[in-house]
């Protein structure tokens, strides 16, 4: 090979290896752009997330502080032998607003009988022929400022077997969300208020909420 078909020869080597080079750069360099763009779509899905999961709490944040619970009734006053098994319906609202139309169940956590507030309310209309009263189970309080009170209910005349009563609360926020807490525990949103939710039919008859000591 003479000299100068060397030389030209080395020549082209040299151009293919910087051609080279320079793709390797380019993907590189696009390699490189990808990952940022996937760590950026990454970031802001995580950023997203967040976001909603802080409005959901925001959401909730009110309702999340209304509870009931069952004792027994206060001591304020001798009862008659019909008043004998009357109980206490407990509720709390640890937040720093009031919560409206709040409704509240005894229900049956135990035992072959109604398990929630609908039930319940199912109960009583299929019985009342009978003289079972919705009032012995269901108290309808308008506004439950911040603190602890209590409704006195008559409670169900008959047990079920292995029976255990609980309380389920329903109640509308300052928000204007409605929401029931179930006996268990389970806090549920609603599409529609206690009262419509339940369908509690007016003339309303609401009960006073005494606060506690």
């Amino acid at each position: 090979m003479e000299s100068g078909d060397l030389a030209t020869w080395v020549g082209s080597i040299g151009v293919v290896l910087g051609a080279l080079g320079t793709i390797g750069t380019l993907i590189w360099a696009v390699h490189g752009t990808l990952e940022e763009a996937k760590k950026s779509r990454a970031l802001a899905a995580a950023t997203e997330e967040e976001r909603r999961a802080e409005e959901r709490e925001r959401v909730r944040s009110q309702a999340q502080r209304v509870y009931a619970w069952i004792g027994d009734p206060p001591p304020s006053r001798t009862r008659t032998f019909a008043e004998a098994n009357n109980v206490g319906v407990y509720l709390g609202n640890s937040s720093n607003e009031p919560v409206y139309n709040v409704v509240a169940f005894l229900v049956w956590v135990q035992g072959a009988a109604f398990r929630t507030g609908e039930e319940a309310e199912s109960y009583a209309n299929s019985m009342a022929d009978s003289g079972f009263s919705i009032y012995s189970i269901r108290t309808v309080v308008q506004n439950l400022p911040p603190g602890r009170f209590i409704v006195e209910l008559k409670s169900a005349d008959n047990s079920p077997m292995q029976g255990q009563l609980g309380v389920e609360v329903a109640f509308t926020d300052r928000d204007g969300k409605h929401w029931v807490r179930r006996a268990t525990g389970e806090l549920e949103e609603l599409d529609m208020t206690p009262l419509e939710h339940y369908n509690i039919h007016r003339p309303l008859r609401y009960d006073t909420a005494v606060p506690t000591a």
